[in-house]
């Protein structure tokens, strides 16, 4: 790493990332799509002891007879899977199976010493099959501003997410654990001694009110205070979203939380309910529809709202099944590296258009 601006392009990214964009970038710099290259399927890869080789880029069929490869290396050819990889791609020329490799990297980035050996191996023994070509790095940077031309637009999440997210987190945690303890006091009743259940008995028989229904009003208004503390928090969630929502909508898309709740726990509170002789107070639903019609409501309301994919995901509006719980973290999360990562995508675009303005202005066209 030189920390130069190739270095700095690329920083922001992980692995998987970084390959992805420089094969779009080295394909439409080089054009490769055009003079036959493609990504090979799991079924073109190339046989070899051991594992198989996929190149990056390919043209040919092996089933049919040998191919041509590309393989694009954008940062350092050093590592375990790099030797291996150079080591297969000898034995494929020297059994015909590739007809020529195209091995790209950039100049600068470390190669480790047995990876140069197995390099000069093949340069040596297939100087008409094997080409090493070392992109220089003011060339690998157009390389990667195009290949970041070619990543998704990334969609900015709402501002102020962290904070709700941290607010949010809390009151899930403590809505269950109340409802644990909720459930531990009736496992606790449900296993009282055999002579208190004889006294409600007897009590019943003298028509007198047993004791239990005073005494099992407790987790039945836990149970409601739950469930209004629950609809408080999303009608501040919904709201907390920035979404210009007519009261109606905001009531239909907190009705597709509260299924997700309820379905959640409706096992086991119809399980604790049974024991009472009472049956779970169903969800409310909006009068004239469906669930199914409910949700799909919701979600062109979210589509006019301008909400992105992740975040109507989020709020488990792209399934018949919602999400019992909104994951703000995962929308914070989100928002900060897909911001970051249209900040850089943004910057790189700009300089490769100015760097293009100014290349064609030395050519005087």
């Amino acid at each position: 790493m030189s920390g130069d601006g190739y270095d700095r392009d690329r920083e922001p990214y992980d692995n998987n990332a970084r390959g992805r964009i420089w094969e779009n970038g080295s394909d439409r710099y080089f054009r490769d799509c055009e003079n036959g290259y493609s990504k090979p399927s799991r079924e073109q890869e190339l046989p070899t002891p051991g594992e198989a080789r996929r190149y990056d880029k390919q043209r040919g069929d092996p089933r049919k007879g040998p191919v041509r490869a590309i393989e694009d290396k954008s940062g350092a050819i050093d590592g375990n899977k790099d030797h291996s990889q150079l080591k297969r791609d000898y034995d494929l020329i020297r059994d015909g199976k590739v007809d020529h490799l195209l091995l790209r990297s950039v100049e600068g980035e470390t190669i480790s010493r047995t990876a140069q050996h197995l390099i000069q191996d093949l340069q040596r023994d297939f100087p008409e099959k094997f080409t090493h070509q070392i992109i220089s790095r003011s060339d690998a940077r157009e390389i990667w501003a195009r290949g970041l031309e070619r990543e998704p637009s990334p969609q900015l999440e709402l501002p102020g997410v962290g904070e709700q997210a941290r607010q949010q987190k809390a009151k899930q945690r403590e809505a269950r654990q109340q409802e644990r303890e909720r459930e531990r006091e009736d496992r606790s009743r449900e296993r009282e001694p055999t002579d208190q259940t004889r006294t409600r008995e007897d009590e019943r028989d003298k028509g007198k009110p047993p004791a239990v229904a005073k005494e099992r009003a407790g987790p039945t208004a836990q149970t409601k205070d739950v469930r209004e503390r629950e609809e408080a928090q999303a009608r501040a969630m919904v709201e907390s979203l920035g979404l210009n929502l007519s009261k109606e909508q905001r009531e239909q898309v907190q009705t597709i939380l509260r299924e997700g709740r309820e379905n959640q726990r409706k096992d086991p509170v119809r399980e604790i309910e049974a024991g009472r002789g009472q049956q779970p107070p169903a969800p409310p639903a909006t009068p004239h529809r469906t669930p199914e019609q409910e949700r799909e409501n919701a979600r062109a309301i979210a589509k006019e709202a301008g909400l992105s994919p992740e975040i109507t995901g989020i709020l488990g509006l792209n399934t018949n099944n919602p999400h019992p719980t909104i994951d703000i973290d995962q929308a914070r999360l989100h928002a900060e590296s897909e911001a970051a990562r249209m900040k850089n995508a943004t910057r790189e675009r700009e300089r490769a258009r100015k760097e293009r303005e100014r290349n064609s202005r030395y050519r005087g066209d």
